[in-house]
């Protein structure tokens, strides 16, 4: 539960509307934390947030995590524990404004 607590804490401070009633919503065991304005948030912050669980981006954005060269050939995944901020800046853009959560999105 502290776990939680802290991320959603965190997340709270990157909120594109702080008074967002209802930034959260939960389907098929994930949690999703969604309006996040990802320009406020760093590489630490990525760091820090995959620790407690929670993952920039929707389902649909998994595969960012994935690097491609630009003739669309597999070179690795990247590790969000030692994500740059030159990486992280190169892909934010590429993300939706959620953050989700296997880890407290099911039982």
């Amino acid at each position: 539960m502290k776990d939680l607590i802290k991320a959603l804490t965190i997340l709270q401070s990157f909120l594109k509307n702080p008074d967002t009633k209802y930034p959260t919503a939960c389907e098929h065991d994930v949690l999703y934390v969604c309006s996040i304005d990802f320009n406020k948030i760093t590489a630490n912050d990525i760091h820090t947030l995959s620790e407690l669980g929670f993952f920039p981006g929707s389902d649909e954005d998994a595969d960012i995590f994935i690097k491609y060269n630009d003739d669309g050939e597999y070179i690795g995944e990247i590790d969000l524990n030692t994500i740059s901020e030159e990486t992280w800046n190169s892909i934010k853009g590429d993300l939706t404004n959620c953050f989700r959560s296997y880890r407290f999105g099911s039982c």
